[in-house]
Formats: structure tokens, C-alpha cells, sequence
């Protein structure tokens, strides 16, 4: 047997019927090597994966079939070969392995690397990609096999022309033409984050039942062969995690939330409320996500001003002889048709980045908020992202021309249906204003709800149950309360006739000094769980003060 520090030295040679040699010591009668190399790069997680093909020469002639490894030292031979090892001394097995390595470390070994995904906007090599679904869109062909994780799949493409172009921003004047380029931006949500411009809101499409909002929002927003985790119900019982989940995993696609209906129950109000405001947080990130769209019969009433500040409204007029034309014009309404349209705009945006980028910039810096919009509101800003979106399609896919896109028809669509949103905005700000938290919670306390029969203040801390709606735990002995911040919230809307913010009425307690607070929280831990602790005396001291008594 060759000394250790001599084996690099010796000649390796395979000799049919006899096995593998280095110089004049027989390894195996065997020879393995290395076929192939492969590389998976994970975009998600920057992790690079390295496995090899290794084949075995066989003593009698002839190839084994090529084994995927990763670790050479950890081959089994008779297992995965069928040679015969009884004679392999550790010694061996390790010359094996190194044999291996130096093959798998030579610049002309055969390879493959594939790019593994999920939905998103990367840099690959220093190129810009977009990973929608199943498929990859980037400037020119790239040399790597980019893999999409996504459990999406594209609708097959079909032919458009710009009459069918037309067909689908014009089908419902007023309405589908912001729903058109509602749905196309979530193909740019991406860039539109790298360049500093969050979209920030979820569309709403509202109509009275029977109205078609359902069958539009899904021709419109849905462009895959399945809608599974596409799709839900407000009335759905997936968990706001699940959900923010499946929103997350759908970069480039959007996702529709229906059927957003007045309920009489007080647990499924909180229910819809507490999804309407998860969604609108989730758009207002700056992440990368699908955009949201939700179908309702109405709003009005149903949400806080700061959530329905969050939302592009929509809104289809009750119909009557004209509802039966357009549901028999849907029979022309195709979904791949929608989802053509949607693929030839990525493509598009995609052809070069940097010019649409160039475009998105000068687009934003040139942008004039409409002079009907209240700019106190986040409406000019929802809107400029639909208009940016018209733009780049027109620029991309229309040649420039405007009357393809229908810029003029979007524009008055946009003004009728941001009028009808701007003056539910300010009846709901007005009313939020109308009288300060503080002082409804005092009056609360003040008469210990007796004109509310939904509202449970106790003074015995055993019969006070937190998990109850619309409870509170009055410390009689120390004179302050204890409440969480769903009944606090629950109990004002209840008082007040309408939704609250938490987060307002959390600061107005906090700028008044009526909360003891711990030193990070302006809540308390109590029974497990966080309260608001509310000093009764200091509460109504300030209420004295604010109603303007001695």
C-alpha cells in the first residue's frame, strides 16, 4: 500500500476485469466518478445547494446508473452499486472520496444550476427577474433554469387585439375601467416598492346583491388555472395568519376576499372588522404581496375612517333592465383572455427595467392630484397609482395611445367613484370627531352602562371574565378599571353607533394621563393578558376639565 503523502503522486488507472489502481495498489474493483454537477440557488433564502452524479465503472464493463449525492464519504457501494466492498479498507474508501472531490472540483465538469423561487421581484447575476406563479419574466433569456416554487399556475395565453383590449376596460362604463388597472397593478407592486412607492390600499368592488361583483372581480383579478388560496369568504374560516400567508405567497397575482355584508351578530361584525383590518394592513406594508380585492354590498358604517381611507371603492349603481344585458355580455368574458393581457404586461415591464422605472419616476414627480380630491384623505394617492398604472400600459402595450388605454373614460370612472368614496370619508370623519373618546368613557363608567344592556362593568373580580364581550373589571378599592383593548374598542362602537380605532383611543387616554401604563406598553399585564388600566379619578378630573366645570 502507498504511504500517504505518495498517493498524490501515483498513476490512477482502471483496468477492465481487474478494478481501480493507483500505482501499483488495487483501491476497488470498482472505479466511481463524477458525472455531473448541479447548483440550486434558493432566492428566498440566499442558500446555494451542491449535489453530483457519480457513476461507477464495473470490473466485468459497462456503467452503473448515475447515483445524486451530496457527501462522497457517505457513498455505500454495495448499497447503491451493487459492488462488492468486503475488501475496502477505510484507507480505500477515503481515496475513493478524494478521487470524487478532486473530479467534482475541475472547471469543465459538466453542470447544471437551476434558480428556485417563490413569487417576487429578484436580482439574479445582477439581473432583475420577476418570479408570478409559474412564470419567470425578465429582460432577455438567462442562462440559469430559474424553478418557481409557487403553487400557481397561468392560465393558458390566448390571442387580444386592442378590440378586446377595449372590450374589458369598457364592459360596465364607470366601473371596469378602474377595476382593469386595479388588477394590472399588482403586476407592477413590486417596482413600485423598490422606488419608494407603496400602493397602500385594498380595492373594493360595491354593489347590491346580484349586482355581478363577485363574477367581475374574479374575470378581472384571477388569471391562474386554480384559485385555491386565491380566494376566500369574509365569512371564511381561515385564520387572519393563513390568510396573510396565502397573500404574502401570491406576489404578481391578486387575491379577492367576498362577499363583505352587514351582520347582526356581534361576533361576526367583530369578525368582518377584524379581517377588513388585517387586509388593509397587510396592504399598507412595505412588502411585496399580491394586491387585494374585496366585494361588499356596502361599507357605509361597517369600518373605521383609517380603514376606509385604505380602500379604492368601486361602486356598480343598482340596475334593472340593464343588469340583464350585461350578464348576457359575460358569455364573451374570458378569464385567459384577462390573463393574456396580464402576461404581455409583465412581459413589457420586464423588457427593460430600467426604462420602467425611468417611466414610473418621472410619472410620480409630474403627478397632480386631481383638484376634486380632499388631499387630507389617502384617495389621491390610490389614485395616482391606478393612472400610473394606465400610463405604463399605454406606453408598454399601446403604443403611447390613449385611446386604446381609454385614459379619458378611467379618468371620469376614477372621479365619480372617488366623489361617492370622499363624501363617505367625511360623514365618517365628522362623526368620529363629533365627541372625544375620553369622555364617552367616562360616562360609561360614570353610570356603569345601565343604558346598555351589552356592556358588563363589574366590581367582582369573580365573576369578571375577560374572554366576555363588552367586559370590564372595576377595582372598587383602588378606583381604577381594567379592560382589554377588544371590549374597550367593542364597548365605545356599541356607545357610539359606529367602529372605533383602537390605536386613537389608546393615544387619547395615554395624552390625557388617565392610564397607568407599564414602562414599554401602555398596557398592563392582568390575568394573563393585557389591559388597559384606567385611573377613574384622573379620568374624571380631565372630563371635568374638558366639559368645563369648576
Amino acid at each position: 500500500m502507498p504511504e500517504r503523502n505518495e498517493i498524490a503522486a501515483e498513476k490512477e488507472e482502471f483496468k477492465l476485469n481487474e478494478g481501480y489502481y493507483i500505482g501499483n495498489h488495487k483501491v476497488a474493483d470498482f472505479e466511481p466518478y463524477v458525472s455531473k454537477k448541479y447548483v440550486i440557488k434558493d432566492l428566498v433564502s440566499d442558500i446555494e445547494t451542491v449535489s453530483y452524479d457519480v457513476k461507477v465503472k464495473k470490473q466485468e464493463g459497462g456503467e452503473s446508473k448515475a447515483l445524486r449525492v451530496t457527501d462522497f464519504l457517505k457513498i455505500d457501494y454495495f448499497r447503491d452499486f451493487h459492488q462488492s466492498t468486503i475488501m475496502l479498507t477505510n484507507f480505500d474508501k477515503k481515496m475513493l472520496a478524494y478521487k470524487l472531490q478532486k473530479e467534482a472540483l475541475k472547471a469543465d465538469l459538466v453542470s447544471e444550476v437551476t434558480v428556485r423561487a417563490a413569487p417576487g421581484y429578484y436580482h439574479l447575476n445582477d439581473e432583475p427577474i420577476m418570479v408570478i406563479a409559474d412564470k419567470i419574466f425578465s429582460p432577455s433569456e438567462i442562462t440559469e433554469t430559474v424553478e418557481s416554487i409557487s403553487e400557481h399556475k397561468w392560465l393558458p395565453e390566448v390571442e387580444y387585439s386592442d378590440d378586446i383590449i377595449r372590450k374589458y376596460i369598457k364592459f360596465m362604463p364607470g366601473v371596469t375601467e378602474v377595476l382593469f388597472y386595479s388588477a394590472l397593478s399588482t403586476i407592477i407592486q413590486p417596482l413600485l416598492i423598490e422606488t419608494g412607492n407603496i400602493p397602500g390600499f385594498v380595492t373594493a368592488l360595491i354593489a347590491p346583491s346580484g349586482h355581478l361583483k363577485t363574477t367581475l372581480a374574479r374575470i378581472y383579478t384571477q388569471w391562474t388555472v386554480s384559485t385555491s388560496n386565491l380566494e376566500t369568504l369574509f365569512d371564511d374560516r381561515i385564520s387572519n395568519d393563513k390568510l396573510t400567508k396565502n397573500i404574502y405567497l401570491a406576489v404578481g397575482l391578486n387575491y379577492l376576499i367576498d362577499d363583505y355584508h352587514k351582520k347582526n351578530r356581534e361576533y361576526d361584525k367583530r369578525k368582518y372588522r377584524d379581517r377588513l383590518d388585517a387586509v388593509t394592513r397587510i396592504a399598507s406594508e412595505n412588502k411585496m404581496a399580491a394586491m387585494i380585492f374585496i366585494t361588499a354590498e356596502s361599507i357605509e358604517g361597517e369600518s373605521i375612517f383609517s380603514e376606509q381611507d385604505r380602500l379604492l371603492e368601486i361602486h356598480i349603481p343598482k340596475m334593472t333592465m340593464e343588469l340583464a344585458k350585461y350578464k348576457n355580455a359575460l358569455t364573451t368574458m374570458k378569464q385567459e383572455e384577462m390573463a393574456s393581457i396580464a402576461q404581455a404586461f409583465a412581459k413589457a415591464v420586464m423588457r427593460d427595467v430600467k426604462k420602467t422605472k425611468e417611466l414610473i419616476q418621472g410619472f410620480v414627480q409630474d403627478y397632480q392630484v386631481p383638484e376634486w380630491v380632499d388631499v387630507t384623505t389617502r384617495l389621491g394617492h390610490h389614485i395616482m397609482i391606478i393612472l400610473l398604472s394606465e400610463y405604463l400600459f399605454r406606453m408598454l402595450i399601446c403604443k403611447g395611445d390613449d385611446r386604446i388605454s381609454h385614459l379619458s373614460d378611467l379618468r371620469n370612472a376614477l372621479e365619480v367613484n372617488g366623489k361617492k368614496q370622499t363624501k363617505e370619508l367625511k360623514r365618517l370623519r365628522s362623526k368620529e370627531n363629533e365627541r372625544s373618546y375620553i369622555l364617552e368613557i367616562f360616562d360609561i363608567l360614570e353610570n356603569r352602562a345601565q343604558d346598555n344592556s351589552d356592556i358588563h362593568i363589574t366590581r367582582d373580580p369573580k365573576q369578571y371574565d375577560e374572554n366576555r364581550i363588552g367586559s370590564a373589571y372595576w377595582d372598587i378599592s383602588k378606583n381604577v378599571c381594567y379592560i382589554t383593548s377588544n371590549n374597550l374598542a367593542d364597548i365605545l362602537r356599541k356607545r357610539m353607533g359606529h367602529a372605533v380605532s383602537v390605536r386613537k383611543v389608546s393615544e387619547e387616554l395615554h395624552d390625557f394621563g388617565v392610564l397607568i401604563e407599564d414602562k414599554d406598553k401602555r398596557s398592563v399585564k392582568f390575568r394573563q393578558r393585557r389591559h388597559y388600566l384606567i385611573d377613574y379619578m384622573a379620568l374624571k378630573n380631565v372630563c371635568s376639565y374638558l366639559a368645563g366645570d369648576e
